[in-house]
């Protein structure tokens, strides 16, 4: 028979909507911009590369980690323990864990393929760059591996994590801490410089007008990152609190879940320029055409030409394709077709 928690005179309340709405929103998002990323690559302009595959790793862990957000929501985080018996507060404890060391390697590898994204569009111009984009990718890689060790190393066995009365030892909830702040600080430059990589690209592209409603969208991403990943380091002590650590926890899960499918997206919507321009295309195509009255086959037409010039265009190698990217005068990307 389950044993409760002693009961507390606070009225009892949940606040775990703080982490199932912006879950299950942001992961929406990111599910439909990996797919559009998906059709891009395979379809339109067939030319998978190692950013393709990371992101798509990255996907599959986010994931488990879209359901681990919820199970522990159902298992009481949100609540005050209080209100849980110890079985819940258990198992809340545990996909709670499971949920932060799927983090640190999803969001991980999703920095790590915005990297390799802005490797491959620069690819023989701009030689400082793609050093400095180098050690982005190094620091992101060292950030994120100090969080997966101290995640490993916080106790033995590891289960004690999750089941406080199991024998065994667990290094002082200061030290980890101190630590997981430290490496929370290094993260949030990388997540900075990440986020902005995308919106850098479209902000230098050589674009029409219609083109700056995207860029108001990357920016919000990246800027909804930002802030999350500041907001993080601030909810970073909650991890310490064990007092209502279902309850104290809930804020740093939703900036978490938040940072990490936002993140998500804006790693796929920034290689969909040539999708943008598909449908920009066939939507100019029917404006046209209503007003002359050219008939919907033109337009599938013109949208089938589309098509096949972007399928065209990949044919080429990425050295030959990525040969004037930048001007010599004032460094900005010229070639619509460089994702």
């Amino acid at each position: 028979m389950e044993t409760q928690l002693p009961k507390h005179p606070i009225p009892h309340e949940s606040i775990s909507y703080r982490i199932r709405i912006p879950a299950g929103l942001f992961f929406t998002i990111a599910t439909l911009a990996v797919l559009a990323r998906l059709y891009v690559r395979v379809y339109v302009r067939p030319q998978l590369g190692a950013d393709d595959y990371t992101i798509l790793v990255a996907y599959a862990i986010t994931v488990f980690g879209f359901a681990s957000s919820i199970v522990q929501c159902n298992y009481g985080i949100g609540s005050h323990i209080y209100d849980l018996t110890a079985d819940q507060v258990m198992k809340a404890a545990m996909w709670s864990q499971l949920s932060q060391l799927q983090y640190i390697v999803a969001f991980g590898l999703t920095k790590i393929s915005i990297c390799l994204f802005v490797l491959r569009i620069l690819e023989r111009v701009r030689k400082s760059f793609r050093i400095f984009t180098w050690g982005v990718l190094v620091f992101c890689c060292m950030g994120n591996l100090a969080l997966f060790i101290v995640w490993f190393v916080q106790c033995r066995p590891i289960q004690k994590l999750w089941i406080p009365t199991l024998g065994g030892t667990c290094i002082s909830r200061t030290a980890v801490i101190d630590t997981i702040r430290v490496s929370t600080a290094f993260n949030l430059i990388t997540d900075v410089i990440c986020a902005l990589f995308p919106i850098m690209f479209f902000h230098n592209s050589s674009m029409r007008r219609r083109f700056k409603g995207v860029l108001a969208l990357l920016a919000s991403l990246g800027l909804l990152i930002c802030v999350a990943s500041g907001l993080k380091y601030l909810y970073v002590e909650s991890q310490g609190d064990e007092s209502d650590q279902t309850w104290s926890i809930t804020n740093l899960t939703a900036v978490v879940v938040t940072e990490q499918y936002a993140g998500l997206a804006l790693a796929s919507c920034a290689t969909l320029k040539p999708l943008y321009t598909q449908v920009f295309d066939i939507v100019q195509s029917y404006r046209s055409g209503s007003r002359t009255g050219r008939s919907w086959e033109n337009i599938g037409t013109t949208a089938a030409t589309a098509n096949t010039k972007g399928q065209d265009s990949s044919s080429n190698s990425d050295s030959v394709y990525l040969t004037k990217i930048v001007t010599p005068k004032d460094g900005h990307v010229e070639d619509d077709n460089i994702v």
